[in-house]
């Protein structure tokens, strides 16, 4: 699975737990797990040294973002919507220089989470905010910005039915 590029695992409905990753993977660019009904995320998330897109739209059962999310230097969307049960989101993944796109909408995150992301180009909140910018530019909510599309053209496609 070394040239693994996309991974959608979605509506899994039976994925309790995503596995531990036992070696780097620099190729995977976009993991879907959308659905599912995944706890957490393993700590071995890192590895996932490419990792541009993570997707968890509606892991109801999502309570917990290990921290090693963090060092997901190539991240730039994040979404979380309808992940009711998670409340807090990693402390340093405001240090992410690459994540743009933060998508909450739905979830059990607070607000407050958000006031110091420095590089977030669009955030889907769960409250309605307005538009808020600072002297620098360093931070962003737009919540009329157009959300960015999948991109699977030219990528290995792995598709697992629940």
């Amino acid at each position: 699975m070394k040239s693994l590029e996309f991974l959608d695992l979605s509506d899994c409905s039976n994925l309790k737990k995503f596995p531990e990753i036992a070696k780097d993977m620099k190729e995977l660019s976009q993991l879907y797990l959308d659905g599912t009904t995944i706890r957490e995320l393993p700590s071995s998330i890192e590895r996932l040294q490419g990792l541009q897109l993570l997707s968890m739209r509606n892991c109801t059962s999502l309570v917990f973002l290990a921290d090693s999310i963090c060092n997901l230097a190539c991240l730039e969307e994040l979404s979380l919507t309808g992940c009711s049960k998670l409340s807090n989101i990693p402390q340093h993944l405001v240090n992410l220089e690459s994540l743009r796109n933060l998508e909450v909408e739905g979830s059990g995150i607070k607000p407050l989470s958000f006031t110091f992301f420095k590089h977030l180009k669009t955030c889907y909140p769960s409250m309605p905010w307005p538009r808020i910018h600072d002297n620098h530019g360093s931070f962003f909510v737009d919540l009329g910005a157009t959300r960015s599309k999948r991109k699977r053209d030219k990528q290995t496609e792995v598709r697992v039915s629940g």
